[in-house]
């Protein structure tokens, strides 16, 4: 007999574990989110016709498992995706406001916020981050000289306050993934900012001791990332194949325990630098670009996922998602790339960093054993952020109200009832807001408001605000409302920092 439970969040962790333990074994698959690095909707050869790059591994996939072909990211950068991907809540509503986490910046989740991995914790999973981080840690300095932000990628003046002796013992630095939820982590924290070096749980693995350039001369004054220390052996062609190697032996080892796992791999590609490992140089398929096989690299991984899951025997029961947290970065991928601007631009206008959906329009799949359907291609809107909300809907978990603010189930809409969501929020770089209604777009742009109509305009060329004024207002109130309440999703309204950006949307 099926049991299910309604838990509520707000009990005491171990009342939740308990409660967690009425579900079977069956009930509680395993879920794996390979999460890509700046890949948009266009970078998929089963997308898009005109992709020179081989992605057979995404290809297979699509075949597999279900594509929503109309999936967001809540922001067209990479830390405040992540942040929403974990906590099912808008970033500009908490410290990401605008742009990303720096080095040495503080955790950007709350200590106290309910995320994706406590949840499944609490069901008794086992929980695991590997590879890119970037929602920032407690480091621990000599003093409490506050940090101080950086002025650009070219300068990191904290690295002088860090206590490394203390950063490289267990519990040394606070916060980050761990402080998240996860049981684990292994990675570099960001492959394109210091310090570069190994991180395992909470602390790192090696003192840095050498100071990287922003350019290197010795990598041709390549974009290598952000000057700072780093040890003196560090391979940045290294970084992914070697976080891929911890992904397989971590689902090869837990797939043999009872305990079922979450694992957030967490890939560093094809976001810069753009390092393809030496045996996948070529084999993009498009001469000269390194990018091409930067992708082609990228989509390797996906089938070493794919073949760790089917050697472990647990393919029906572990579901699989590939996403990734915002649109392709065009300025690094046109390099020595034929016709790049059509080919990343097949069926979308814009780039990561932009309001317009190539910014924040991505590839999602989903599959779900005993649940989707393979191949199908779905119309409905939805958003990263939405899969705290579809799992914890299938466990029948509720949230308190101060959690998963902006996070709506898909679930309905995998098990074939009606689904649409309630209107999407995206932002830009600059912390400047968009919204998606139906068929409808209104984004916030530097002078002045721009509204499509994706239905009948997909490459947004004709800004129909001033046409259709009543669209337009309909759509600043629905984001007044959610700016003022706190959130998207029904609940007690919440507390609200002060965001200058967003008064422009107040009345």
């Amino acid at each position: 007999m099926r049991i299910r439970t309604m838990l509520k969040l707000a009990f005491p962790i171990a009342l939740f574990i308990l409660s967690g333990n009425f579900l079977t074994a069956a009930e509680k698959p395993n879920v794996i989110i390979v999460f890509a690095d700046d890949m948009g909707i266009d970078s998929v050869q089963a997308y898009n016709p005109t992709f020179q790059a081989p992605t057979p591994h995404l290809d297979q996939l699509s075949r597999d498992a279900e594509s929503f072909m109309d999936a967001h990211t809540p922001s067209s950068v990479c830390s405040p995706t992540r942040y929403a991907l974990l906590t099912g809540r808008y970033p500009w509503r908490g410290v990401l406001k605008n742009g990303v986490l720096r080095p040495y910046e503080s955790s950007a989740i709350e200590k106290e916020r309910l995320t994706l991995p406590k949840i499944l914790k609490g069901l008794g999973y086992d929980t695991a981050c590997i590879g890119k981080w970037h929602l920032g840690w407690e480091w621990p300095f000599k003093s409490d000289e506050p940090q101080l932000r950086p002025k650009s990628d070219r300068a990191t003046p904290e690295e002088s306050l860090v206590d490394w002796q203390r950063a490289m013992q267990p519990g040394g630095i606070g916060g980050g993934p761990l402080g998240a939820g996860f049981d684990t982590y292994f990675g570099s924290g960001m492959p394109n900012f210091p310090p570069y070096t190994w991180h395992e749980n909470d602390h790192i693995l090696e003192i840095p001791t050498m100071f990287k350039p922003f350019r290197m001369p010795e990598r041709n004054n390549d974009y290598t990332g952000a000057a700072g220390l780093m040890v003196p052996d560090w391979n940045f062609e290294k970084d992914l194949p070697v976080i891929t190697r911890k992904s397989i032996a971590y689902i090869k080892e837990k797939a043999a325990e009872e305990r079922p796992f979450f694992l957030y791999f967490s890939l560093t590609s094809p976001h810069s630098p753009i390092v393809p490992d030496a045996e996948f140089i070529g084999k993009g398929q498009v001469p000269d670009s390194v990018y091409a096989d930067w992708i082609y690299q990228t989509d390797w991984v996906l089938g070493q996922v794919e073949q760790a899951i089917k050697d472990a025997g647990i393919r029906d029961n572990t579901i699989l998602i590939f996403s990734t947290d915002n649109g392709t970065e065009i300025s690094f991928a046109k390099k020595n790339w034929p016709d790049s601007a059509a080919t990343f631009n097949y069926s979308v206008r814009g780039k990561k960093r932009e309001l317009y959906e190539g910014g924040h329009r991505v590839p999602f799949m989903i599959r779900w054993p005993g649940l989707t359907k393979a191949g199908k291609r779905r119309s409905e809107v939805i958003c990263v952020s939405d899969i705290m909300a579809t799992l914890a809907d299938y466990f029948s978990v509720e949230f308190p109200d101060n959690s998963a603010e902006d996070s709506v189930s898909f679930l309905p809409a995998l098990r074939g009832e009606s689904f649409e969501r309630a209107p999407v929020v995206h932002c830009s770089i600059e912390g400047q807001l968009g919204i998606r209604k139906g068929d409808w777009k209104l984004i916030q742009m530097k002078k002045g408001f721009e509204l499509y109509n994706l239905k009948a305009d997909p490459k947004e060329t004709e800004n129909l605000y001033s046409s259709h004024p009543e669209i337009a207002e309909d759509m600043r109130n629905i984001v007044e409302r959610y700016i003022k309440e706190g959130r998207s999703t029904a609940g007690a309204a919440q507390p609200i920092e002060e965001n200058k950006i967003l008064s422009v949307w107040l009345k």
